[in-house]
């Protein structure tokens, strides 16, 4: 591999979260001066007393889709305030994924099907199985056309999938990584990042290489229930929360290197 995508990452350092807090408190002076976010209407939606998961805005359109688990994959409109719709075929509704460049949606199930449906008119395009354990989150990179999505829950090998987002069909899988909540992608470093709690040697900080979709680095993370990963594309860098509950209960830092 050539060039940036051959970068491995390094820890810099662990935050304390209070500590990191505090330093975002502290940057921002003014903020408290501005006006104060208040609650407007509020809608109840009937409900199986299921969890929620993921949300995703369509910045366009202003439609919010909410997947609700048992309750299927509610679009709701932000500028009416009202629901839409719930997409058909949609229960076990977990994280979703909008690709308007191709007209199409793709929501991750919990019984490991991907539901691909029609943006413009929320029908449901096809479902097909994809993994024996629950899809969770994904992401479309555009600069290769792919959604990405993890498996959530299944220790003994849990896989990376990769699809064509015209199609939906699948390109790639990387094994052996997964088992997480989120994902996140870095346009600077040109890489994806996963942090895997699920697996069998604990968990893992996954790095890998967007160009290639080849697994490049695993950084072992002491304990702690790894929930979310998020990048800087101002300066490259990567964050991990790790929670206290069998952890340090810091956020790890990780550069290019």
């Amino acid at each position: 591999m050539q060039g940036r995508n051959n970068k491995r990452l390094g820890r810099t350092t662990r935050r304390a979260v209070l500590g990191a807090l505090g330093l975002l408190l502290w940057a921002s002076p003014g903020h408290a001066a501005e006006p104060a976010y208040t609650t407007g209407p509020a809608t109840t939606l009937p409900s199986s007393n299921t969890g929620w998961d993921y949300i995703t805005l369509d910045q366009a359109t202003g439609r919010l889709f909410i997947a609700r688990r048992a309750d299927g994959l509610t679009v709701w409109d932000t500028k009416a305030g009202k629901v839409l719709a719930t997409v058909e075929n949609s229960t076990g509704a977990n994280g979703v994924v909008l690709v308007p460049e191709f007209g199409r949606g793709y929501t991750a199930m919990t019984d490991g099907t991907l539901l691909a449906f029609d943006l413009a008119t929320l029908k449901p395009i096809e479902r097909v199985k994809l993994d024996e354990g629950d899809l969770n989150q994904g992401f479309y990179d555009p600069a290769t056309k792919r959604v990405h999505m993890v498996v959530g829950n299944r220790p003994a090998r849990t896989t990376w999938i990769s699809l064509d987002a015209a199609t939906g069909k699948v390109v790639a899988s990387i094994p052996d990584i997964g088992g997480a909540d989120m994902v996140d992608h870095n346009k600077r470093n040109n890489q994806h990042y996963v942090a895997a709690r699920n697996l069998k040697g604990g968990p893992v900080l996954g790095v890998i290489d967007a160009a290639t979709n080849k697994l490049v680095q695993k950084i072992p993370l002491t304990g702690g229930n790894l929930h979310s990963v998020a990048s800087s594309e101002a300066n490259g860098h990567v964050f991990v929360p790790v929670g206290s509950t069998g952890g340090d209960g810091t956020i790890h830092v990780y550069a290019p290197q």
